[in-house]
């Protein structure tokens, strides 16, 4: 009987329990290990599941309430969603050297002007309509929704590659040769979500307060 009270006073308190989280591959890769891990240290009853999924449907689950929290990257409907902000990713334009013409770690868009793009397929139409208000139509040879091969094709030298920061590393030792874009608004940014007006798992914001903090 005493052991079941102290299970129930930990459960209350969170210190037991499942925490189901949706995140996209980039922050599983970077950003989470490190927020786990200091999680675990203060809260080691808790068990994680962890689902890796795209943006569009990790905001599926979150609001399905398959999983308690989302980190996801914008840009998305926040109407139904509470967030915080976890970090600023700037567009990058990564490609074999032959395509560069100088060692800069900066380009402006009209640099890519006549030049072959690979493009995520989810970024498509701002990178385009950025493109046309710099002064060009785009030369995109190819919208795509997986990372990793579109990187793989870049540095097979089909073309540039246009992704954000944070996904570099998703495909290491590619010999790609990165700028940035200067283009504010082609920067993304890496989100926590939860449901709004919605009960969260003592665990749950647990886990928030190691964001915030």
């Amino acid at each position: 009987m005493e052991r079941t009270e102290k299970e129930l006073k930990d459960l209350r308190e969170g210190l037991q329990g499942t925490l189901a989280i949706g995140t996209i591959s980039s922050a599983e890769e970077m950003l989470l290990p490190e927020k786990i891990q200091a999680f675990h240290k203060k809260y080691p009853g808790v068990d994680f599941r962890i689902k890796e999924s795209s943006t569009f449907e990790i905001l599926e689950l979150v609001k399905a309430g398959v999983v308690e929290i989302g980190i996801i990257r914008t840009p998305f409907n926040q109407d139904i969603f509470e967030n915080i902000s976890l970090s600023d990713e700037p567009m990058m334009a990564g490609a074999l050297d032959f395509f560069w013409n100088n060692e800069t770690e900066y380009i402006d868009l009209k640099g890519l002007e006549g030049k072959p793009l690979l493009i995520y397929n989810r970024y498509a139409n701002n990178i385009e309509e950025a493109c046309r208000k710099a002064g060009f139509e785009p030369r995109v040879i190819c919208r795509i929704d997986d990372t990793r091969t579109m990187l793989k094709w870049a540095s097979d030298g089909m073309g540039i590659t246009m992704i954000p920061r944070d996904m570099i590393s998703l495909v290491p030792d590619l010999n790609l040769h990165f700028r940035e874009i200067k283009e504010e608004s082609l920067v993304t940014r890496v989100i926590i979500i939860w449901k709004k007006n919605h009960y969260l798992s003592t665990p749950a914001r647990h886990f928030l307060e190691v964001f915030r903090g």
